[in-house]
């Protein structure tokens, strides 16, 4: 197997970085609104509201749940250079790949599963893999603050894009 990742790592916040402790987050089910409420001596709290009201930059707060893990940013480096400090960027969680049972481990590091992308010997980290199912958007200044543990090498992010690309697209299902 070619090699992954880079001695060192890219300068800027490149598709394929490494970052530890991302909070990644789903929407319980169902959808529960929240409200901001000041409770006097004791601060802010989040309520459940039965109404969808918005804050004061229009957007609408909900109740999630999930868990902190190593991410692999998806975002393509052009446009994490292009929001540089601002913006979204799209990640995707990354577990041990000793959670695996050997078959499923077998069926990933074979690049058998479209939705699990195989992370071999990450510094820091060892094997991993990146459930694409659950590629979520979080801000920019977010990620700023999340400790980079590894960059890709080229063939490596190549390796990434044609992994994403059969996962969203499946091309063999664009057949005539």
């Amino acid at each position: 197997m070619a090699e992954w990742w880079l001695n060192q790592l890219e300068e800027r916040l490149s598709q394929g970085d490494i970052v530890e402790d991302a909070a990644v987050v789903l929407l319980v089910s169902p959808v529960e609104a929240l409200k901001k409420v000041t409770i006097k001596g004791a601060g802010v709290s989040w309520q459940g509201a039965s109404t969808w009201p918005p804050d004061s930059n229009g957007q609408n707060h909900f109740l999630a749940r999930g868990k902190r893990s190593a991410a692999v940013i998806v975002s393509h480096s052009c446009d994490l250079d292009k929001e540089q400090r601002s913006g979204r960027v799209l990640l995707a969680p990354a577990a041990s790949a000793q959670t695996l049972n050997s078959e499923t481990y077998e069926n990933v590091f074979s690049q058998r599963r479209r939705s699990m992308m195989p992370l071999p010997a990450v510094p820091l980290l060892g094997d991993c893999y990146a459930n694409l199912r659950l590629i979520t958007t979080v801000d920019r200044k977010y990620v700023d603050t999340l400790k980079r543990v590894a960059s890709m090498t080229k063939e490596a992010r190549m390796r990434f894009q044609d992994q994403l690309m059969g996962f969203l697209v499946r091309p063999e299902d664009r057949q005539n």
